[in-house]
Parts: structure tokens; C-alpha cells; sequence
């Protein structure tokens, strides 16, 4: 309630930045930023590490007799230090584009991305919650 208000005759709106700021705070927002976050740390943070480079290794081993070379191996250099979940593969002979359309069909979400050489990659970023049935699935659309 705010009883000292009055309406503006005509909205007066602010120059520059301001006025894209919000006239409240995000309460919803904020309430599910507090939710995820506890689902996070009650998980714990290592334990998300550690799903994410086992999902990463099950992507990239049922990726590799298909053909799809991993941008980013686990042989690399430092690749200990340099791992996450996020894959991106590429592959010498497929159209990528379409595996991409094929996979969005089939209700995966990756993104379709080029290096500066223009070469295509297919990037996968699947999180602790994704299930081995889902990398299945994914695999089974790339074979076709």
C-alpha cells in the first residue's frame, strides 16, 4: 500500500540505463534462485563435479566409435584442470546441422557452434540431473 502516492498526468520515463530498472525486486525470482541454490549446496559441490565428468565421459566414450571426435580430450595436456561437462564433438563426414535438427526433434537440446575456421561442432551441456537414459537417447539420434 503506499497512500502518499499520486498517478502521473503522463508517464515521464528516465534517459539512459535507468530506464530499463525494475520498479520492484523479483520476488518469485529471487524465492527459486534461493531454492536452486540450496538444492545445490545440499547435494554439495563436489558431488555435482563429480556427475558432470562422469556424464562428459559417458557422452564422450559412446561418441567416439560413432565417429565424433571431442574437442577437448581427456588425454589433452592439463585436461584434469580443464574438464567440465560441456562436450563438443565434431565429426570428419556429417552434417552436423542436421544431427543438430534431429536431436532438437527429439527433444534434446545441444547448440550447434563454429570455431573461426568455420568448422562445426555439436556442444552438449547436460548438468547432474541429466540421466544416462537421456545421454541413450541422444546417442541413438546421432546414429542415425
Amino acid at each position: 500500500m503506499s497512500p502518499q502516492f499520486v498517478a502521473q498526468d503522463a508517464i515521464q520515463f528516465e534517459t539512459g540505463g535507468r530506464r530499463y530498472e525494475p520498479g520492484i525486486l523479483n520476488i518469485p525470482g529471487i524465492a527459486g534462485m534461493l531454492a536452486s541454490m540450496r538444492l545445490l549446496l545440499d547435494i554439495g559441490i563436489d558431488a555435482i563435479g563429480q556427475r558432470l565428468l562422469e556424464l562428459r565421459g559417458a557422452l564422450v566414450d559412446r561418441l567416439r566409435p560413432l565417429g565424433y571426435q571431442p574437442l577437448l580430450d581427456a588425454d589433452t595436456p592439463d585436461a584434469d584442470r580443464r574438464l567440465s561437462g560441456i562436450v563438443s564433438v565434431s565429426h570428419p563426414t556429417r552434417d552436423l546441422a542436421a544431427i543438430v535438427r534431429e536431436l532438437d526433434a527429439g527433444g534434446v537440446s545441444v547448440s550447434l557452434r563454429h570455431n573461426r575456421l568455420g568448422q562445426a561442432f555439436i556442444r552438449f551441456s547436460p548438468h547432474f540431473y541429466n540421466t544416462d537414459e537421456e545421454i541413450d537417447r541422444a546417442i541413438a539420434l546421432m546414429q542415425s
